[in-house]
C-alpha cells in the first residue's frame, strides 16, 4: 500500500524510492535471514559441518537467483542502460493493479464478524487514548 501511495503522489520516481528500500530488505534478506533460518531449521545440520551446511547454502537455487538478480539489477543501473519506454505505460496498469490484487487478498482473509469479539476493548482503547491526550 506504501508503494500505491507513493506511486499515487510522487509518481512512478516515488514509486522507485519504495523500492530503494525494499532492495536493501531484500538484500538483507537472502544474505542473512534466510541463510541463517535454513542453517538452523535444516533436518541435517545437527549432523552436518560448518562447512558443508554453508557449500549446501551456496548451491540453493533460491538463494542464487534471489542474489543474481540483485546484482544484475545493480549493474544494468550503474551501466547508464535506458529503460524502454514501454514499461512506464506498462508500469501505470501494473502498479495499480498489483495493489488491488493485495488489497483483495487481504479482505478476502479478513473475518469482519471477528470484530465484534473485540469492539469492546478498541473502544475503551480509543477512551483512554483520547483522555490521556486532553491532559
Amino acid at each position: 500500500m506504501g508503494g500505491l501511495v507513493c506511486y499515487v503522489f510522487l509518481g512512478e520516481i516515488g514509486f522507485g524510492l519504495v523500492y530503494i528500500y525494499r532492495l536493501f530488505e531484500e538484500f538483507i534478506y537472502y544474505t542473512v535471514g534466510f541463510p541463517i533460518a535454513k542453517l538452523f531449521g535444516s533436518a541435517l545440520g545437527e549432523r552436518e559441518g560448518l562447512l558443508n551446511r554453508l557449500k549446501t547454502l551456496a548451491t540453493d537455487p533460491f538463494i542464487l537467483v534471489s542474489l543474481c538478480s540483485l546484482v544484475l539489477g545493480s549493474l544494468l543501473n550503474l551501466s547508464g542502460t535506458k529503460r524502454p519506454e514501454l514499461y512506464q505505460a506498462v508500469n501505470s496498469i501494473l502498479i495499480p493493479l498489483a495493489a488491488l490484487l493485495l488489497i483483495i487478498s487481504i479482505g478476502l482473509a479478513m473475518k469482519i464478524s471477528k470484530v465484534r469479539d473485540y469492539l469492546k476493548n478498541v473502544l475503551q482503547s480509543r477512551q483512554s487514548n483520547f483522555l490521556s491526550f486532553r491532559q
